[in-house]
């Protein structure tokens, strides 16, 4: 028996006035993390951050007129891949991660240096 898909999440909450940060980030499950996506990222500025077993992150933030950024952070290029999208496809990556926060074949993304 396999055991659940779980990440490391952080987030801020600009409308509910709540963070974890990225260095205290706690174990949801993907279910719980669905529903943290739904009730966080509603107003613009508040975002959601996962890590996997491997420390792969990637980041959701809502943008001023309430589209999502999604961002695949890469320490290694010194940048992220970037690509406004809606919430329902960044539960979607969520969903069929599989416990892996690859970029894989996400399309669309431009890379932005830091």
């Amino acid at each position: 028996m396999t055991s659940p898909v779980e990440y490391r999440v952080y987030y801020c909450d600009f409308e509910r006035d709540e963070m974890i940060a990225a260095d205290g980030a706690i174990t949801k499950s993907v279910a719980d993390i669905l529903t943290l996506m739904d009730a966080v990222l509603t107003s613009p500025g508040s975002f959601v951050g996962l890590r996997d077993s491997k420390d792969v992150m990637v980041q959701f933030m809502v943008d001023e007129d309430g589209s999502i950024c999604l961002d695949f952070p890469s320490p290694a290029e010194r940048g992220s891949y970037l690509k406004s999208t809606t919430l329902e496809v960044c539960k979607a990556i969520v969903r069929e991660a599989n416990g892996s926060l690859t970029r894989g074949d996400t399309p669309d993304l431009a890379f932005d240096p830091w």
